[in-house]
């Protein structure tokens, strides 16, 4: 046990108070009696708890927990030159599911340390239980935090304007010869925020790939970003070469798929990214003829 103890002794050969001094101090206090054989005592002792603890959520995920909190410091007794502090000993923290009896993960450590709850299924709610203790044994009460698996959002609503399908040449294709093809605009990254169960959600879509249909029954998937072509006059790498003629027009159509993955907030910190699915939104298909190249002789 730490604790400060202050001697007073009253010297009847000096007439009154002669000194103070400490036990376990750089120097022995000069232990004397007073006139009748006894000592004066006060011993100063830490008899308060140190600062709570404030555990909080480190990582979330659909399916896991884990909580851990920041270290903190003793609290002691008294004031001026009698304020005495005995300091931090140990932490007692242990995980409980749904209000079940049952300390999981109990244990006592000198630092703070991190408790991950894995495998949790939609509903279950985990808590954390911490108590700081000083070297006196004085220990704060258990503090409490309480978190659950993060469900994923619901799949927004992409609100785009659909590209549209463009080509080279323009009105109407040559069979035997390629026909480059773009999309205008070319697609980009959507992002939308939304709240759900409480939770504020952050999601983001990237366009990752585009299935291409020429609509002579050939297609292609092409990874972005050559899947989206390139504007003509530069050479586009969608490409197709027509083998028949076609007056009423090849329907050409492309889908732009992306890749969405989506953030969370949970007191006040941000937890991801993690997929969610793919979205997919298609470009205005457009209607292509394709015809014959006629060749002409030409005079000279």
């Amino acid at each position: 046990m730490y604790c400060k103890e202050y001697i007073a002794y009253y010297n009847w050969t000096f007439g009154g108070q002669c000194g103070f001094g400490a036990r376990d101090g750089a120097s022995p206090p000069p232990y004397m009696a007073d006139q009748y054989g006894f000592p004066v005592v006060d011993i100063y002792v830490d008899a308060v708890p140190p600062f709570p603890p404030q555990p909080y959520v480190s990582a979330v995920t659909p399916t896991s927990v884990a909580f851990t909190w920041a270290a903190v410091s003793d609290r002691g007794d008294g004031a001026g030159q009698d304020y005495f502090i005995s300091g931090m000993d140990h932490y007692v923290s242990w995980l409980t599911i749904d209000g079940r009896p049952g300390q999981l993960q109990l244990a006592w450590t000198s630092a703070p340390r991190v408790l991950e709850l894995d495998g949790m299924q939609a509903g279950e709610t985990a808590c954390v239980h911490v108590q700081a203790v000083d070297q006196l044994q004085n220990s704060t009460p258990d503090v409490v935090q309480c978190a659950g698996p993060l469900p994923p959002p619901p799949m927004p609503t992409w609100q785009r304007v659909a590209p549209q399908v463009r080509a080279n040449p323009a009105e109407t294709g040559l069979v035997g010869l390629d026909t480059w093809f773009w999309l205008a605009p070319a697609p980009s990254g959507m992002a939308v925020s939304e709240l759900a169960n409480g939770t504020r959600y952050a999601l983001t879509a990237t366009p990752v790939e585009v299935d291409w249909s020429f609509g002579d029954g050939v297609t292609s998937r092409i990874a972005a970003p050559s899947g989206f072509g390139i504007e003509y006059p530069q050479e586009s790498p969608v490409t197709h070469m027509y083998q028949s003629h076609d007056q009423a027009g090849y329907n050409v159509t492309a889908l732009v798929r992306y890749a969405v993955s989506w953030t969370a907030t949970v007191g006040g910190r941000s937890f991801g990214p993690y997929p969610l699915d793919n979205a997919e939104i298609g470009a205005r298909a457009l209607p292509y003829p394709v015809q014959q190249a006629q060749p002409e002789l030409l005079a000279t």
